[in-house]
């Protein structure tokens, strides 16, 4: 991706022909057919070697291949978006080839003619399964690492036995900064901070570490009661829910970028959702772009202090 400039993304939620099935699967083939001849991607996810074994099986025949084989790599993709950084056929080439927008395009296209599981569609609301876990932290922590919880996870959510949990926080980071904040002057300059569901409700140490570096380089941070970013809804093609997130807090940042204050979010994921997914899902709403441009990765905030000779490095 290319992260300093601007990329004309491929998806328009807007266009007539979005959710129509026949100019999505015809998209799809129009994409695979630049995709097989290149496969330089071949090692970055799941999608493309699905995609090239089933071309492959089917001598190189992009028409040959079935409704399943074509949904399948659109499945498999997870939005990290690392494609774009090796594809030489990203926006603005003419091929246009934009192939996590295609994914959520069809995902988008499945949920609104077949929807999503109840527990799927569970999952994927991190706000929600935060909020109930975080008062049973202790009792949830446990449980999670018995045998047959893991069992019963693994049966009836598809979460695999073996897999690593994230561990829920006993208290909010929101919560713990409102009681532990330390006094700074802020001369450095001034931070809201995107708390992320990862840190607010599974990694309370490292947003505690992370404050305590921020609060260290003179950083005023507040850390506004904002809602998930959304991406966890692409997954399953929810795109109203991203939507409604996205509103939501576009209109909660703006109120901090109109105060002065950058936004900084420390998981990149969320970066890039809120800096380039929200002006494409809110289009009409000038403010998604105005808030857009004062997104910050937590790293690169911190290396712009550091070039500027004002980043604090007296750690022990």
């Amino acid at each position: 991706m290319d992260i300093g400039g601007t990329k004309d993304f491929e998806f328009n939620i807007r266009d007539p022909k979005f959710l129509d099935e026949q100019a999505l699967w015809e998209e799809a083939k129009r994409v695979y057919s630049k995709c097989k001849d290149c496969r330089m991607c071949v090692t970055y996810c799941p999608s493309f070697p699905a995609l090239f074994d089933a071309v492959d099986r089917h001598d190189d025949d992009i028409e040959k291949l079935s409704k399943e084989e074509l949904a399948l790599p659109l499945e498999l993709c997870f939005h990290c978006k690392q494609c774009y950084f090796k594809c030489p056929y990203t926006p603005p080439h003419e091929w246009r080839i934009d192939f996590p927008h295609l994914s959520l395009r069809y995902k988008v296209w499945k949920f609104k003619n077949k929807g999503a599981k109840l527990i799927d569609r569970l999952m994927v609301n991190t706000d929600l399964v935060g909020k109930l876990s975080v008062p049973f932290a202790g009792i949830v922590n446990k449980l999670n690492n018995t045998k047959p919880v893991r069992v019963i996870l693994e049966n009836f959510m598809g979460i695999d036995r073996r897999a690593k949990l994230p561990p829920i926080n006993s208290q909010t980071l929101v919560d713990w900064y409102k009681e532990n904040r330390k006094p700074v002057k802020g001369e450095n300059g001034k931070i809201a901070l995107f708390s992320t569901c990862l840190f607010n409700y599974n990694y309370l140490e490292k947003g505690i570490a992370l404050l305590r570096v921020l609060e260290k380089n003179d950083l005023w941070v507040e850390i506004p009661e904002v809602q998930c970013c959304g991406i966890p809804f692409f997954d399953v093609g929810d795109i109203d829910t991203v939507i409604e997130k996205a509103k939501h807090n576009v209109k909660v940042l703006k109120s901090y970028v109109s105060a002065g204050y950058d936004i900084v979010v420390p998981v990149p994921t969320c970066a890039l959702q809120i800096k380039y997914e929200y002006p494409l899902l809110l289009p009409e709403d000038p403010d998604a772009k105005l808030v857009s441009e004062k997104v910050f990765d937590v790293h690169e905030y911190l290396w712009k202090l550091k070039e500027k000779g004002r980043l604090n490095q007296d750690f022990r």
